[in-house]
């Protein structure tokens, strides 16, 4: 009997939380404040508990500061 290699659900690469999280911080990598608002926003919504969202609040926080700066 043959068996197909199934894909298994990562529960930690695949949760929901982790996608949002990780949305986050590609944002933030790319340095595009305005998607890691939006990005950031949802995951707030849809998890207000999480521990990690006020540390990617200061971090976005200091992304739109850095983007509000004058170009040299």
């Amino acid at each position: 009997m043959l068996f197909e290699p199934s894909a298994q659900l990562d529960i930690f690469d695949d949760s929901r939380d982790v996608m949002l999280r990780n949305d986050v911080l590609q944002a933030l990598q790319v340095q595009d404040a305005p998607l890691a608002c939006t990005a950031y926003a949802k995951w707030g919504y849809e998890y207000p508990q999480d521990p990690l969202l006020a540390d990617a609040g200061v971090l976005l926080r200091a992304l739109q500061a850095r983007a509000d700066l004058p170009a040299a």
